[in-house]
């Protein structure tokens, strides 16, 4: 049938009366079960509990009616401007302050180049103001002119 060495079937000899000793010893001990080690009565009872009083807000607050006014302040927007309604050379900081990603202390600064320079020369003098680049001076170039004694320059 099997060809088995003396060693093999030895061993497989050896295994089988374990085996056969462990199912003996396991029938003739009692079979007992301590219930204290399972009795969950506690944790099912505090599982009703939570659950009934989530329920319960969850039907109260369902039944709320939603806040008449949101906690959250809104940013006032900027008045809109006029095409070509702001001189570099002449606004002040409130005018300033209209154009888009224009700041107060953005504001501040276009004030102190411009007095620095003697006043701007062209529009893109904008770009030496830190703060402004490229792309925040072609937001705001719609909505800018130049005006340097009595000529209008773009």
């Amino acid at each position: 049938m099997l060809n088995l060495t003396k060693t093999e079937s030895r061993a497989l000899l050896v295994l089988g009366v374990a085996l056969l000793i462990s199912v003996v010893v396991q029938g003739l001990r009692p079979h007992r079960s301590d219930s204290r080690l399972f009795n969950y009565s506690l944790q099912d009872s505090l599982f009703k509990k939570y659950a009934a009083d989530t329920l319960r807000a969850l039907q109260i607050k369902e039944k709320t009616p939603p806040p008449e006014k949101p906690d959250v302040k809104i940013k006032p927007q900027k008045k809109t401007l006029a095409l070509k309604s702001v001189n570099i050379n002449t606004a002040g900081k409130s005018e300033l302050e209209r154009l888009p990603r224009i700041g107060p202390s953005t504001a501040k600064k276009i004030i102190a180049l411009r007095r620095e320079m003697s006043g701007f020369k062209k529009i893109d003098d904008l770009l030496k103001v830190k703060g402004i680049g490229p792309k925040t001076l072609d937001k705001i170039r719609p909505y800018l002119f130049l005006k340097e004694k009595g000529n209008a320059a773009k």
